[in-house]
C-alpha cells in the first residue's frame, strides 16, 4: 500500500499537521511515525506549558503571525475537547532604566496587534506585590496549559479518524523517486511508501532533511534548559507568569517564573549548550551529536559571536548560586532553600553557516517532501497555524 501522506514526528507540530491533513482530506490514507514508545516525549512534553500571545516576535515574521492565530486556535481546540487552561496573563518586567526603555519599545511595536498594557511600578505592586520592578508590560491573553495533555487529545482524535500511528519506529533512510517516497526503519525490515512526506522532526529535523536530499544551510544546535521549582510553601507568591525583559538578540526569553495548571511555580529555563540532542541527565555527552556540532563550521562562528551569552548560561545552568542571582533580579527575598531542582528540556535551535541564530520558523522541501527545519518556541502555541501553512504548500503542490 502507498499512503497518501506520511508525517514523521509525534510532537505537537507533527500531530497538529496530521490532524489538519485528515480534516482536509478525510478519505486519505495517512500514517504518523514516531521513534519513541510514546508521543510528545521531547520538546512538547518538557516545555513550560505557556500559551504565548506573540509579544516578542518581529512584526510580519512567521512567529508573530502564527503565534497570534495559534493562541486563538489553542483555546478553541481546548474548549471543544475539555482541556483545562487558564488565561492568567503574563507580566514582563523591567528592573532598571535600560530594561524599561526596551519594554517601552516592545510595547509600542506590538500594542496595536496584541492586547497589552504598560504598567508603572505602583500599578504592578498592587497586582504582584512580591516583585522587584521599575515598570512592566501586562499581556492578559497569555495563558497556561498542559501541552502533553493537548498532544494526547489530538492523538485521540487521530486514532478515531483511522490514522495509523506507528510508535517505536526510528527512520533510517528516506528515498524519493518520481512516483513516491520510501521510508526504511532502523532494525525493522518493514518499509513504507507515501505520495507525500512531511517531516516534523524537532531535534532531528536537519538529519531527516538530509536523508531526504533537501538542501539546508543550517544545523540544529541543542540547548539544555534546566528548571527549578519554588517550594510548595511559597507557591502562591505570584498570580501571573513573570518574565524578565528579553534579550532581543537571542531567541531565548531568559529565566522566568511560570505558574502551572497544578498550581506549582517553575523557574527557568536556562539555555546552555548541550552535547546531546536528548541529553536530559546531567553532563550527558553523545558522540554522534557532538561530532555533528563540532564538524559544522557555523558552530565555531556561533561560539565567537556569542561567547558572553554561552558563558553566562553555562554558569547559570551549573551553579545554583548564579541561578538564584538571576531570580533575585526579580524577587530579592529568595534563598537557595526556596528552590528545588526539577526537570530539564532540550530545545532544538537552528544556527546557520554564518553562526547566526535562525529566529523565525524555517521550512524547506523537495518535490515530494516538506520539512519543518526550525520550530522552537512558540511552536506549541503556533502548531495549528504551522499545520495550516504546511497544508497550503501541500495543496499548491497538488494543483
Amino acid at each position: 500500500m502507498v499512503y497518501d501522506f506520511c508525517i514523521i514526528g509525534g510532537g505537537i507540530v507533527g500531530l497538529s499537521t496530521t490532524y489538519k491533513l485528515k480534516r482536509k482530506f478525510p478519505k486519505a490514507k495517512i500514517v504518523l511515525i514516531e521513534k519513541e514508545k510514546k508521543i510528545a516525549m521531547h520538546q512538547t512534553g518538557r516545555n513550560s506549558g505557556v500559551v504565548h500571545a506573540g509579544i516578542y516576535y518581529k512584526s510580519g515574521s512567521l512567529k508573530s503571525i502564527f503565534c497570534k492565530q495559534g493562541l486563538k486556535d489553542t483555546y478553541s481546540f481546548a474548549d471543544k475537547n475539555s482541556i483545562k487552561y487558564k488565561k492568567i496573563g503574563k507580566l514582563i518586567i523591567a528592573t532598571n532604566d535600560k530594561e524599561e526603555s526596551i519594554l517601552e519599545n516592545l510595547y509600542h511595536d506590538h500594542r496595536d496587534d496584541v492586547n497589552l498594557k504598560l504598567l508603572s511600578r505602583s500599578q504592578i505592586s498592587k497586582i504582584e506585590p512580591n516583585l522587584n520592578v521599575k515598570a512592566g508590560i501586562l499581556s492578559p491573553e497569555t495563558g497556561i496549559i498542559d501541552w502533553k495533555e493537548f498532544a494526547y487529545k489530538i492523538n485521540q482524535n487521530l486514532l478515531k479518524s483511522d490514522v495509523l500511528v506507528m510508535k517505536k519506529s526510528e527512520v533510517e533512510s528516506i528515498s524519493e523517486s518520481s512516483k513516491d517516497v520510501e521510508i526504511q526503519f532502523l532494525g525493522n525490515p518493514k518499509k513504507i511508501k507515501t505520495k507525500k512526506l512531511i517531516c516534523c522532526g524537532g531535534l532531528n529535523s536537519d538529519r531527516l532533511a538530509k536523508m531526504a536530499g533537501a538542501e539546508i544551510n543550517c544545523r540544529i544546535i541543542p540547548f539544555k534548559g534546566t528548571y527549578f521549582y519554588l517550594k510548595k510553601e511559597i507557591s502562591n507568591m505570584f498570580n501571573r507568569l513573570v518574565y524578565p525583559t528579553p534579550n532581543l538578540h537571542t531567541p531565548f526569553l531568559g529565566v522566568h517564573f511560570t505558574k502551572h495548571i497544578d498550581g506549582t511555580i517553575s523557574i527557568g529555563p536556562s539555555a546552555s549548550l548541550s552535547f546531546a540532542r536528548e541529553g536530559y541527565t546531567s553532563n550527558y555527552f553523545n558522540i554522534r551529536d557532538s561530532l555533528d556540532i563540532f564538524m559544522f563550521k557555523g558552530f565555531w562562528k556561533f561560539l565567537m559571536n556569542n561567547k558572553q551569552f554561552i558563558i553566562n548560561e553555562a554558569m547559570i545552568s551549573y551553579s545554583r548560586k548564579m541561578y538564584l542571582k538571576n531570580c533575585r533580579n526579580i524577587i530579592k527575598s529568595l534563598s537557595t532553600s526556596d528552590i528545588v531542582e526539577s526537570k530539564c528540556g532540550i530545545r532544538a535551535q537552528a544556527v546557520d553557516s554564518n553562526g547566526k541564530f535562525i529566529h523565525d520558523f524555517l521550512f524547506t522541501n523537495t518535490d515530494k517532501t516538506l520539512h519543518v527545519i526550525n520550530a522552537p518556541s512558540p511552536a506549541a502555541t503556533s502548531a495549528f497555524p504551522i499545520a495550516d501553512h504546511i497544508l497550503r504548500q501541500i495543496e499548491n503542490s497538488l494543483r
